[in-house]
């Protein structure tokens, strides 16, 4: 049980580790978007991990465990960033939320498109 819920929870303390901080500086690559594409797939991997640990408890019902999953993450999508109005030398920015909500999103559509079949596929053979 552990091996399939630890990488979710050091993902999640990360990323209240990093957002809560007070300002933490990141690197310039050279273009704009760093800061939302950043976002999109810190909250990707989250989803993915989500899923993961989720499906592992309801194998007879991985769409549930999907939508679990689909809602931890975007309650913590918008959670991360409305706390962070509260912590000095941080700020709330809507684009931020709608790319953590993005993420989160999409890591749950490539979870159920590309992943669950595999997931399913394993579980079968296992059974055998």
């Amino acid at each position: 049980m552990i091996k399939w819920n630890l990488p979710l929870f050091v993902w999640t303390v990360t990323i209240l580790i990093l957002t809560w901080y007070p300002k933490i500086e990141m690197p310039d690559f050279g273009f704009d978007a760093q800061d939302k594409i950043a976002h999109f797939a810190v909250f990707f991997i989250l989803g993915v991990l989500a899923c993961r640990s989720f499906s592992k408890y309801e194998i007879n019902r991985l769409a549930f465990a999907v939508t679990i999953a689909l809602k931890y993450t975007l309650f913590f999508a918008v959670i991360d960033e409305v706390v962070q109005k509260y912590i000095p030398g941080r700020l709330f920015d809507p684009y931020d939320a709608l790319f953590n909500i993005l993420g989160s999103a999409t890591s749950v559509i490539f979870f159920c498109k590309l992943l669950m079949p595999m997931v399913i596929k394993r579980r079968f053979l296992e059974r055998l």
